[in-house]
């Protein structure tokens, strides 16, 4: 073997080990393993998504009677939002718990990871997580758009949940609604 095939060979190996490497962190992202600047915990850290064992969906809505509860138009939910002493007391204790480096609680929303729209778990520490604003309203318009999915029927309550709580931002991007819902506020009412 000369001297440029060798070069050549160790030339290819190289590049399909970055190749791999590559691939592998961007399954790691689909996957809701969030890799920022900080390493694997870097984006849970800045507050734009929880940790991976994040997001509790309530017993009490199902797909057998969403049609009365999430997606009857009466329902709202502040019928069932925890009062904000018990956010902005959990918001403090989780950003100290998570080690956040800004600790101000005005620059984030105490998160229901799986939304109340979508039947989450109204006072489960495991399903609120202080989220990063602008973040907060951009999964806002996710939460909006799932439910809408739902209650058309095109998705189940299960793939919604699933969604929201597997990385949110993944499937914000894959709606486009960066785009879609651009200048639309979604107000959720009681949210802090």
């Amino acid at each position: 073997m000369t001297k440029a095939q060798k070069i050549f060979i160790g030339v290819y190996v190289v590049l399909i080990l970055l190749t791999i490497a590559w691939i592998g962190n961007k399954q790691l992202n689909l996957d809701g393993n969030p890799i920022g600047q900080y390493g694997i915990k870097g984006t849970v850290e800045q507050g734009i998504l929880p940790p991976n064992d994040y997001g509790v969906a309530s017993r009490t809505i199902t797909q057998e009677n969403m049609e009365k509860t999430i997606c009857n138009k009466d329902w709202k939910t502040s019928s069932v939002r925890p009062p904000s002493s018990l956010t902005s007391a959990l918001k403090k204790q989780q950003l100290k718990e998570m080690g956040y480096k800004d600790t101000d609680i005005t620059h984030f929303s105490e998160d229901h990871v799986i939304s109340l729209w979508l039947g989450g778990a109204p006072r489960d520490p495991k399903n609120l997580f202080p989220q990063l604003h602008p973040y907060s309203y951009q999964k806002d318009k996710l939460e909006y758009y799932l439910h809408t999915l739902v209650c058309k029927g095109d998705i189940s309550l299960r793939d919604a949940q699933n969604r929201l709580s597997n990385n949110w931002l993944h499937w914000y991007n894959y709606y486009d609604l960066g785009t879609k819902m651009a200048g639309v506020t979604v107000v959720d009412e009681g949210e802090e």
